[in-house]
């Protein structure tokens, strides 16, 4: 058998959702602190009393490693710190937040795979899974728990993959919570949304309409913005999402009132 906690179930889920939640609200609270130096360092470069066609030297990395030079004038650095101040700060904070939560959610399943590895033999739709073991990592594993630790990472990485309505389907199967999945779907939009930012400068695409559903915010084509108000929408929606699962946790397997 793998490894297990000598906390109970609900407690090891609860421990994970009160991590989350502090690193949602730290990203909140770098996010709120930083706009409005951004919007101020905007100001006061667009009013400096320069001509306006000088360029002002500014050190970045250069491609062999040592420092180079970048060159904007006053114009152009009070544009640049008013978009990251109003739009392109909460993009970025964006995608660190889906991939937090894509880590708090991958944790939780294989929380519930540790604890019982016969689970590894469930496909999405509580089937048999089908995966084969590859030879050679029974062959390089150093025991049975190793060889567990390393089948429970691989169809974690591989479900991250799935369709949305399969990864809800196989993370019900595993954790028996019977999460709805409209509870999972505001999520699934949110990270469409982050595959957006990442891969597609925020362009709407058939595969963004296709993760997304009926919550998908634009028609292909369209180019989408994460600002404030998105950005403070997506972390409460995380939020519910990890409420709901510490909450069919502690039904399933908690004692009333937290640990």
């Amino acid at each position: 058998m793998a490894a297990k906690s000598k906390r109970t179930t609900y407690e090891e889920i609860y421990r994970r959702h009160i991590r989350l939640y502090r690193e949602l609200n730290d990203l909140h609270i770098f996010a709120t602190r930083t706009s409005p130096l951004l919007k101020a360092a905007a100001d006061e470069h667009k009013g400096e009393f320069i001509d306006p066609d000088e360029d002002i030297e500014l050190s970045v990395p250069g491609k062999h490693g040592r420092p180079g030079i970048a060159r904007r004038n006053s114009t152009e650095l009070s544009a640049l710190l008013k978009r990251f101040a109003n739009e392109e700060l909460y993009a970025n904070l964006l995608v660190t937040a889906v991939s937090r939560f894509e880590f708090y959610l991958a944790d939780v399943l294989g929380e519930f795979l540790r604890r019982d590895p016969e689970k590894l033999l469930r496909g999405p739709k509580g089937g048999d899974s089908g995966r084969p073991v590859p030879l050679q990592m029974v062959v390089d594993a150093d025991d049975l728990e190793d060889l567990y630790e390393g089948l429970i990472e691989q169809r974690i990485q591989s479900i991250f993959y799935a369709e949305p309505k399969e990864y809800c389907a196989y993370f019900n199967t595993i954790s028996e919570l019977e999460i709805p999945e409209k509870s999972f779907e505001q999520f699934f939009e949110i990270k469409a949304t982050r595959d957006l930012i990442v891969h597609n400068s925020l362009l709407v695409n058939e595969l963004y309409r296709k993760k997304a559903g009926a919550l998908a915010r634009g028609e292909l084509g369209d180019r989408l913005k994460v600002k404030e108000d998105y950005f403070e929408t997506c972390l409460s929606a995380m939020k519910k999402l990890s409420g709901t699962i510490e909450k069919r946790t502690q039904e399933k397997h908690g004692k009333k009132g937290k640990p």
